[in-house]
């Protein structure tokens, strides 16, 4: 005859317990080899890529994107029941009386210091050092504020005494230089007014924020706000999307940085935004660097001074009695032609490299100008690519 027996349901609970720790742990065991196998791939995309170690660096420095404001009012939110979860429990907890009495209590003196730091302070090093000083009173603090705005105003009339005095040794200098100019070649040009200024030149502070549109999307939007065919509350409207409100609390970061290039609204590309960025993007390209823009201002500063040479002489032999005016001509055009004449280029010295000049560092002793060192070595492959040039016929 069989005979049923009742299971024990604790036997059976305590096989379920096992059995949910182990894939527990199985779990976590999982997650980390997980997040260090990302973290591998990470460093070894960042050691071969240029452009993701910068991608990084600005996603470790700068701010993350914006989310609207339902985001800032949602993390608020949090934050403020995290502060009133911490008011609750710290006021549902019991004082907790310890049944260890400590024989050094740190009773507080009357300057505020404990037991311990009042005896480091008793010291004899710290006797001739004198305490906090006390706070000054307010009529005091605004009599110093007077003070200092009466020095701050006498500063800026001596500044402005000595900007007038500058401005009239300015106008003053052409004149006295006119009569250096030709000895020494070189004339005090004042700066004007207007002139660019591509890279020294700092933004105005005129209270404005300094934004600068770079995408085509940002481009878009601001026309269309430009226009009127959006307003403040559409962009609030806008910013309740279903990507507002997202739970990252857990999430591994090899996750997030996958679902970040998706959970995001995309917003919308006009033609116009799109060209305005285009143009931008070309005008900076367009933009040429310091050194040739130095070297072209340079160039226009020295055609100015030759011009203004040749001025003076055409004007002093204008005004000369003994020549007639045929002469006058003559020699006025021939200082014109000599003016506009090129320098000729200079030859390239070719300087073989024998003798004491075979392993030679630097300029060859006795070579001015432009040379080149050559060698037999040189010569040869110069040969060879001759030749091969005429196969290739």
């Amino acid at each position: 005859m069989a005979i049923l027996k009742e299971s024990d349901p604790r036997k059976e609970d305590g096989g379920y317990a096992s059995e949910d720790s182990e894939s527990d742990d199985e779990q976590d065991r999982l997650d980390r080899e997980l997040d260090s196998m990302y973290e591998m791939y990470q460093e070894q995309k960042s050691s071969a890529d240029a452009k993701f170690r910068a991608k990084k660096a600005r996603k470790e420095h700068e701010d993350g994107d914006w989310e609207g404001f339902s985001a800032e009012e949602a993390q608020s939110d949090n934050d403020n029941l995290e502060e009133d979860s911490g008011d609750d429990s710290d006021e549902e907890e019991p004082l907790k009386q310890s049944l260890l009495t400590d024989l050094e209590r740190n009773d507080k003196s009357a300057s505020g210091l404990s037991k311990r730091a009042s005896q480091f302070f008793d010291q004899d090093i710290f006797k001739d050092i004198g305490g906090i000083p006390e706070e000054e009173s307010e009529e005091e603090v605004e009599q110093e504020d007077e003070e200092v705005q009466a020095d701050l105003d006498k500063l800026m009339k001596g500044r402005v005494v000595e900007e007038e005095e500058e401005d009239e040794i300015v106008e003053e200098a052409p004149e006295a230089s006119d009569s250096s100019d030709d000895e020494n070649g070189f004339e005090v040009v004042k700066r004007r007014e207007g002139e660019a200024q591509w890279e020294d030149e700092e933004p105005k502070k005129d209270g404005r924020l300094d934004i600068d549109i770079i995408t085509a999307e940002a481009m878009t939007l601001a026309q269309q706000i430009a226009s009127g065919q959006k307003s403040m509350y559409d962009l609030a409207d806008e910013s309740f999307n279903k990507y507002a409100f997202k739970d990252r609390d857990g999430l591994p970061d090899w996750f997030l940085d996958d679902e970040g290039k998706h959970d995001r609204p995309h917003r919308p590309i006009s033609a116009a935004g799109a060209a305005a960025i285009k143009e931008k993007l070309r005008a900076l390209n367009a933009r040429p660097i310091k050194k040739v823009r130095e070297a072209k201002d340079r160039k226009k500063f020295k055609a100015a001074q030759r011009l203004e040479k040749l001025r003076k002489k055409s004007a002093l032999l204008a005004d000369e009695e003994g020549m007639t005016e045929k002469e006058k001509a003559n020699s006025i055009g021939k200082l014109m032609s000599k003016a506009a004449k090129k320098k000729p280029r200079q030859n390239v010295k070719v300087v073989v490299a024998t003798g004491g000049n075979r392993g030679i560092a630097g300029r060859p002793r006795g070579v001015k100008g432009k040379y080149k060192i050559v060698d037999a070595r040189l010569k040869k492959d110069v040969r060879g690519l001759k030749r091969a040039a005429k196969k290739r016929k």
